[in-house]
């Protein structure tokens, strides 16, 4: 099951779970199917999108199994940034070669997945401040006056990854009070972008199929929640056209 989490909900209890004001996303599941679930993966607060639960089996593999294939397959955001995103796109197209990331970064353009699409290949700390590998694929989607939608597919799991490579860019997510700019978040929030609110979506999750256990692949949609296109009609309307793009088959599909 893939529940869309709200945003002020944390996926599970943490040392944040006194400060939050709706019960963990796994734990309203479980009430209402009442039946033990567990958390296959999980999001950022403040992030939306399609959080991936399974039931508990007797199996204790099963959840794992699930981790793994999550691993093989692909996770797509969309990510709203501060900035025009045309220095971005051109990272994608080859023409700008000049921009140097922090430390031994690299940027370079991804011919095999299409058009602007462009790769960053930085490490990042943990929450142990321990270095690690993280590599994240980018794109930008649509274009405001200052603002753009890019779509993120992160190769690596790490922590607040796609949030540190886009700042990393000078491109930081809106509403990052940890990566991003005050001044800007607080504009945002005058223009309607909600309190403790990141413009983070995970709209897409691909899980491949398995030909010896002859599980079919799992395809998961979570559409953009209206505080998000609401705004972007406002001030990035080139964002609503693309969600299309992730709506196609997907609605009917068994997994959404």
């Amino acid at each position: 099951m893939a529940p869309v989490s709200p945003l002020s909900a944390l996926n599970f209890a943490d040392d944040l779970y006194d400060t939050c004001p709706e019960r963990p996303l796994f734990q309203r599941v479980r009430d209402q199917i009442d039946c033990k679930v567990n958390l296959v993966h999980r999001i950022d607060r403040g992030t939306s999108g399609a959080v991936l639960l399974c039931t508990d089996t007797s199996d204790p593999s099963f959840t794992s199994s699930l981790q793994r294939k999550l691993s093989d397959g692909q996770k797509t955001y969309l990510a709203w940034c501060r900035g025009n995103g045309e220095y971005l796109k051109k990272l994608g197209t080859g023409e700008e070669t000049t921009y140097k990331l922090p430390g031994e970064g690299r940027i370079e353009p991804v011919e095999t997945l299409g058009s602007g699409w462009f790769r960053v290949d930085r490490a990042i700390k943990n929450e142990r401040a321990s270095l690690r590998d993280a590599v994240t694929d980018f794109r930008v989607v649509a274009v405001g006056v200052d603002n753009f939608v890019v779509e993120c597919r992160p190769h690596t799991g790490r922590w607040h990854q796609i949030r540190k490579h886009l700042s990393s860019l000078s491109a930081p997510i809106l509403g990052d009070v940890s990566h991003g700019n005050t001044k800007t978040n607080r504009m945002w929030r005058e223009r309607g972008l909600p309190a403790n609110r990141l413009g983070l979506h995970l709209v897409r999750l691909d899980l491949p199929g398995d030909e010896k256990s002859q599980d079919p692949p799992i395809l998961v949609h979570a559409p953009v929640p209206p505080d998000l296109t609401t705004l972007w009609r406002e001030h990035c309307p080139d964002a609503l056209e693309i969600l299309n793009a992730y709506d196609t088959g997907l609605h009917d599909d068994d997994n959404t």
